[in-house]
């Protein structure tokens, strides 16, 4: 299947295009970029579709990206887009956007019952009976000039994602539940914006095993790592990973010549890091407790495995009742921050999840189901 499509190469274009979109209630975009061995994505097409066609941006071309950035900012024109947290930090690094009004089509179908997590490929066999072709997945989209296969394939997700979102549009607002999508959107786009350097520790999948100085140490060892990855704009796996960032916080070294001991370490990173890493680790011995960072939640404790099923069930009653995917609220990731948060204490506190439009569907009534198990075991 072969589609018209307007390849946009010159920056006066593109301010009469963004014109033109901000004057339409909403436009689909995608990107399409190179991410293999630098930390920053490098983008090599921006596509868009509105009511008129589909349009082929090369951000390579442009000298003023500033039009791009008021049409991704701009909160009366919604940005449709798919799974887009990789799209949102494109937008951030590449065109210095906050993106608001967005509607991710991936949560929308979600809401609608076509699963969690479905992919673009899945979504479109699904609404539409096409098969998207798979030829270009990992193209190079940074080289000129780009196939017309390239072109085609990046111009019929634009094209698809168009008919979809009128289709998925008009039985969400029927279901009242539009701004569900809207509001989860919105809570993606803030989630794949980068955060304070010192907060990236919380990422790494074995911190919760860590206190004290040891957890002070992997927070400073990562936010460093931050700062270097970004300014050499490599990945940080290709620096340092998680994992050994973890180890070293365990080992806590008082000598480089220790560091040499770290598995997946290389004898060329303590060269000419280990001096840097080693003060690190002395310094935490300096540090007060006071300084400390937060423990991190591990796994739920066994005590409240039993609570976590019975929120599951409570739940599961709830959804059918309202006809909604239980997945769209009972992550587990959720429930046990919220069961955690008053497990010995009994004052339990909602997670950001479980405020906004879940508040009063599934919030207020999980914590007057945790006051009244509390209650009955007490009793």
């Amino acid at each position: 299947m072969n589609i018209t499509y307007e390849w946009v190469s010159e920056d006066q274009r593109v301010k009469a295009l963004v014109d033109q979109w901000c004057s339409q209630d909403f436009v689909t975009i995608d990107t399409e970029f190179v991410r293999t061995r630098t930390f920053y994505p490098q983008v090599g097409l921006l596509q868009v579709a509105d009511n008129q066609g589909v349009y082929l941006i090369d951000p390579l071309a442009l000298t003023d990206l500033s039009p791009l950035t008021h049409l991704l900012e701009d909160p009366t024109t919604i940005k449709v887009l798919h799974s887009g947290s990789e799209d949102a930090e494109i937008f951030h690094y590449f065109f210095k956007a906050h993106s608001r009004a967005v509607f991710d089509s991936q949560i929308g179908a979600g809401v609608l019952g076509l699963g969690m997590s479905i992919g673009y490929a899945n979504l479109v066999k699904a609404e539409l009976d096409f098969d998207v072709p798979k030829e270009e997945t990992r193209s190079d989209w940074l080289k000129r000039p780009l196939s017309e296969s390239q072109k085609q394939y990046a111009a019929l997700d634009v094209h698809f994602l168009y008919q979809i979102y009128q289709k998925h549009a008009a039985l969400l607002r029927t279901a009242g539940r539009f701004s569900w999508v809207i509001e989860d959107s919105e809570r993606m786009i803030s989630a794949a914006l980068p955060n304070d350097t010192l907060d990236y520790y919380q990422k790494i999948r074995v911190a919760w095993q860590l206190k004290g100085e040891r957890l002070w140490l992997l927070q400073q060892l990562a936010s460093w790592r931050e700062l270097q990855v970004a300014q050499m704009d490599i990945p940080r796996a290709r620096f340092i990973k998680d994992a050994v960032l973890a180890n070293i916080a365990q080992m806590k070294p008082t000598s480089v010549q220790q560091l040499h001991q770290v598995a997946d370490l290389s004898h060329r990173t303590v060269k000419q890091w280990g001096d840097t890493i080693v003060a690190f680790s002395n310094a935490a011995n300096e540090i007060p407790k006071s300084d400390y960072p937060q423990r991190i939640m591990g796994p739920l404790k066994k005590e409240a495995s039993t609570l976590l099923k019975s929120l599951r069930v409570f739940l599961e009653e709830i959804c059918l009742v309202e006809d909604i995917p239980v997945e769209l609220v009972a992550r587990k990731k959720y429930l046990e921050l919220l069961i955690n948060s008053g497990l010995y204490t009994g004052a339990y506190a909602l997670p950001e999840y479980y405020c906004g439009w879940r508040k009063d569907l599934v919030g207020t009534p999980l914590l007057e189901k945790l006051s009244q198990l509390d209650r009955i075991q007490q009793g």
